[in-house]
């Protein structure tokens, strides 16, 4: 296996960003990570390159593929933002997919560049804020089940596990994320 840095040297510059970024092919193999994918995943780099993501659930894989399809398709960027267990923990991400032209992947069909910001802090400040608003009566009445839902989210609770804890489905969790995030924060 060629040496990653060696045969992407214009990702050089990123290798020690805060932000992780990966670069995967069309079939979203990894062919080079930075520091922080590396120290996130906690796994040596040697592990990481040639190989999907680990421990991600099949749910997650076709959706990273389709996420994949998508921007190599229409030759354009895509953000998301998207929760993820790690070592035990719920992370939130947003997440830049932006497509990688064969001139800059040694000679591959088109990849992507995925850069990933931790936004954790945010979106649990944010449902912080939206619970105590909704205390001093600042922010909407949210009904019970939104207020459960802020709950589950304070708690660390991926977009899967809403969506089972909800019994609803993941474009239903994203949605009412979404109208929350609207929502008045005091």
């Amino acid at each position: 296996m060629m040496d990653a840095a060696a045969e992407f040297p214009w990702l050089d510059p990123f290798e020690d960003a805060a932000a992780e970024i990966w670069l995967r092919d069309s079939s979203s193999i990894l062919l080079w990570v930075n520091n922080a994918f590396v120290a996130s995943v906690g796994r040596p780099r040697e592990e990481l390159i040639g190989r999907k993501i680990p421990g991600w659930t099949p749910a997650e894989r076709r959706r990273s593929a389709a996420i994949t399809a998508k921007v190599i398709e229409a030759r354009q960027g895509l953000n998301v933002v998207r929760s993820v267990k790690l070592r035990g923990t719920t992370r939130w991400f947003q997440i830049h997919h932006g497509p990688v032209s064969p001139a800059r992947t040694g000679g591959r069909s088109w990849c992507v560049l995925a850069t990933a910001v931790d936004v954790t802090d945010y979106v649990q400040m944010a449902a912080l804020r939206l619970l105590l608003g909704l205390r001093k009566r600042d922010a909407r009445k949210l009904d019970n089940a939104d207020e459960r839902f802020v709950g589950l989210l304070l708690q660390g609770t991926t977009i899967r596990e809403l969506s089972t804890a909800l019994q609803t489905s993941v474009n239903n969790v994203t949605a009412r994320l979404s109208a929350l995030a609207g929502t008045p924060l005091g």
